[in-house]
């Protein structure tokens, strides 16, 4: 019994904890921070995250051009997927929030 509650637990995903929509992205708060890769398709920004499943979102973002990005949030087989489009080209750009390690932001703009 006692082996048991020693034994080391397998690595489990991390959890997607919370989802904001900001003025120019997305805040994604997580039980840790995840394995994360970017694809950046012709007019559209995507991320994957390797993390548990969790409910779809999606919203609508105003950018500080003048535009509107739509984002989704999806379930896929090996994680999650965030992605945002818009009818003019987008970037994207991430970073760790300064005010949780366990956060990332991820900032959208229309491309040059």
């Amino acid at each position: 019994m006692l082996g048991a509650l020693l034994k080391e637990k397998p690595n489990r995903p991390a959890r997607l904890l919370d989802v904001q929509a900001l003025d120019a992205g997305v805040r994604l708060c997580f039980s840790r921070l995840p394995k994360a890769a970017v694809l950046e398709e012709t007019g559209a920004f995507v991320m994957l995250f390797a993390v548990e499943p969790a409910d779809a979102q999606q919203g609508v973002l105003s950018l500080p051009s003048g535009g509107l990005a739509s984002w989704h949030l999806s379930e896929r087989s090996d994680g999650m997927q965030l992605g945002f489009v818009s009818l003019q080209p987008l970037r994207g750009s991430w970073s760790k929030d300064p005010d949780n390690s366990s956060c990332i932001r991820v900032d959208i703009f229309m491309a040059p």
